[in-house]
């Protein structure tokens, strides 16, 4: 009986040491695309960016993998970004991501400038059915860079992208007295 009991004892023993002491997390934080941070990497000459293609299925990878977390309130969003809603003004994702990517691509060292209250520049002609418009708000010369603009179009589809679509003005902190409009081509 001694025997028995000194059996069991040695077998819940090791089946108690086997056991892990605490649960190990099995699930891995998803974060959402940021047009915005791959424009960043654009960039950066020290980061292999994605493609417009490889970033608009990033964009699409990572709403899929996400869940909304919001329980009620509102959700935080850029304040200086204002979404359209119409289908006739929002462009589609593709050539919006062709159109910033390529904007980023440029460089520091090409300038667009202009001048005179609601004066604009359109950009990114060459892409079919978008087009990112700089317009002053003020009068006098105004100066943007290619990068500058293109960070903003990010931000706008970082804010304004749902339904295979994206667009909306936003109001940069390099000069609040220009407003960019990432759009379909009118």
């Amino acid at each position: 009986m001694i025997t028995t009991k000194l059996a069991t004892i040695a077998v819940l023993a090791t089946v108690a040491a086997a056991a892990p002491t605490t649960a190990a997390p099995t699930t891995t934080e998803v974060r959402p695309f940021k047009f915005s941070q791959w424009v960043d990497d654009i960039i950066n000459p020290d980061v292999e960016a994605l493609t417009p293609e490889q970033a608009v299925e990033a964009y699409y990878q990572s709403v899929n993998a996400t869940t909304s977390t919001q329980t009620g309130g509102t959700k935080a969003k850029r304040f200086s970004v204002q979404c359209y809603t119409s289908e006739y003004t929002r462009a589609e994702v593709n050539p919006a991501a062709m159109c910033v990517s390529s904007l980023a691509a440029l460089g520091n060292g090409v300038t667009y400038s202009w001048s005179g209250y609601a004066k604009s520049v359109t950009l990114c002609n060459d892409i079919p059915n978008v087009e990112l418009v700089a317009v002053s708000g003020t009068d006098g010369p105004k100066v943007a860079t290619a990068q500058q603009l293109a960070i903003g179009g990010g931000h706008i589809m970082d804010a304004c992208t749902w339904g295979g679509r994206t667009g909306g003005l936003a109001f940069e902190d390099f000069n609040p007295d220009i407003q960019i409009y990432l759009r379909r081509q009118i």
